[in-house]
């Protein structure tokens, strides 16, 4: 009995380390946040819920003061043909780790607003053309983690080899890229 049990125990234990856990995200010391802000397209991604039927992404970040960046993203709706957008704002909680923002999101419910508070973990950028954006978080009440990743460019293309650059330190980390999905740009704006 005691043997089944400490298996029991060894085996929820690994399973919880692996299909339960995050990886670390790397730290950037010299991040720049002001260097950061201006307009990204999304060029691939994990799927995520509040973008499906959106095509044409991208999101604008300005300067708001010395420790928090506007964020506005935005989707063209290919059911409704209408602009989404949706403001909030970033911020850095940890100076040590410069590149680890949280990210509030005004997100309308029932005709209501509420905020909602995600990571926003820059894994590497040059600010003039590529960014690769991961956030992981363990929600208890569905018990599982939630992923986002985001591959984003200054311009609505991203060169293939700096793509496959980015994939692979999602892979290095134990991520499938072959779960990234491709963003269509293919508006006017």
């Amino acid at each position: 009995m005691k043997f089944t049990i400490l298996l029991v125990l060894s085996i929820v234990a690994f399973a919880r380390s692996d299909i339960f856990s995050c990886p670390s995200s790397p730290v950037m010391q010299s991040f720049d946040a002001s260097s950061y802000v201006g307009k990204w397209y999304e060029i691939e991604k994990l799927s995520v819920g509040f973008e499906d039927n959106l095509k044409c992404i991208f999101a604008q970040y300005t300067p708001i003061n010395a420790t928090h960046i506007g964020v506005q993203n935005n989707g063209f709706n290919k059911l409704t043909n209408v602009l989404n957008t949706i403001n909030g704002y970033a911020y850095v909680p940890n100076l040590s780790t410069p590149n680890h923002l949280l990210v509030a999101l005004r997100v309308p419910v029932n005709g209501f607003f509420i905020e909602r508070i995600g990571k926003y973990d820059v894994w590497a950028t040059d600010y003039v053309s590529y960014s690769l954006v991961y956030s992981c978080q363990f929600v208890p009440s569905i018990n599982t983690k939630v992923e986002n990743v985001f591959i984003l460019s200054r311009t609505k293309t991203l060169d293939n080899s700096i793509l496959e650059q980015l994939k692979g330190m999602l892979s290095q980390k134990g991520f499938d890229t072959s779960k990234l999905s491709v963003t269509t740009q293919d508006c006017d704006y």
